[in-house]
């Protein structure tokens, strides 16, 4: 069965040969994900496309999605993450299930209200510029700024 909500991300031929975890994250699974994950928000999903994937050689994917909401009956666009295996953020919400065999939890989350950096408000407007430097350096609220500025950069 084909969603309307769905974007798909190649066709038959090429998804029957791809790992459980990226029929599940790029699949008309993902549609059922996002759907119970945004329920409690009371956000309705109206569209989903994955715009970047991520395949690790454990098998274990991480997908990024452009989504189309509809929110107090207002629509709105939100970009989500999921990802499966061991680099589930804490935070994130989760929810489990069988593929190929065996349970996979599915971590998921609003970005950029990324789970691991709490502090992290977006990108700075206007961008910050270090001592004159060519590059912008981002801040993510919390007073340290730089590359690999959040909580993990203590």
């Amino acid at each position: 069965m084909t969603s309307s909500l769905l974007a798909p991300a190649a066709g038959p031929d090429l998804t029957s040969a791809w790992p459980g975890t990226l029929q599940l994250l790029l699949g008309e699974a993902a549609v059922d994900l996002w759907t119970a994950a945004l329920a409690p928000t009371g956000a309705a999903l109206r569209g989903l496309r994955a715009t970047s994937v991520s395949l690790r050689t454990d098998g274990s994917a991480t997908v990024q999605y452009a989504a189309a909401l509809e929110v107090a009956g207002r629509p709105a666009r939100d970009t989500l993450a999921a990802t499966t295996g061991s680099r589930i953020p804490p935070g994130a919400a989760v929810l489990a299930g069988d593929v190929d065999g065996a349970e996979t939890r599915v971590g998921l989350w609003r970005w950029p209200h990324d789970p691991p950096c709490r502090h992290w408000r977006g990108p700075p407007r206007p961008p910050r510029w270090a001592g004159g430097s060519a590059r912008p350096t981002p801040s993510c609220g919390c007073g340290r700024t730089g590359p690999a500025a959040g909580p993990w950069s203590r």
